[in-house]
């Protein structure tokens, strides 16, 4: 395997260790960036299904409410 070197900012290089320690603690195993970064590239790949029932807590006001907002946002929407 090939390896590269990238530049990331120092919030992402501790954001992605700490993803690392969570890998860790979860798997009981020695841990990498790479393997950080393969777990989210699995993560991607979700199902819409996974979002089933995911507004099930919302109210038919809110609802109303916010169509009524992406109406009045396509109105003003221009090509």
């Amino acid at each position: 395997m090939s390896t590269k070197s990238i530049k990331i900012s120092e919030d992402n290089y501790r954001w992605l260790n700490e993803l690392v320690g969570r890998i860790r603690i979860e798997e009981g195993r020695a841990a990498s960036i790479d393997d950080a970064l393969s777990a989210l590239k699995k993560e991607k790949k979700k199902s819409i299904r996974e979002f089933a029932g995911a507004w099930s807590d919302v109210s038919d006001k809110e609802i109303r409410a916010m169509k009524k907002s992406m109406k009045e946002m396509w109105k003003r929407w221009k090509m």
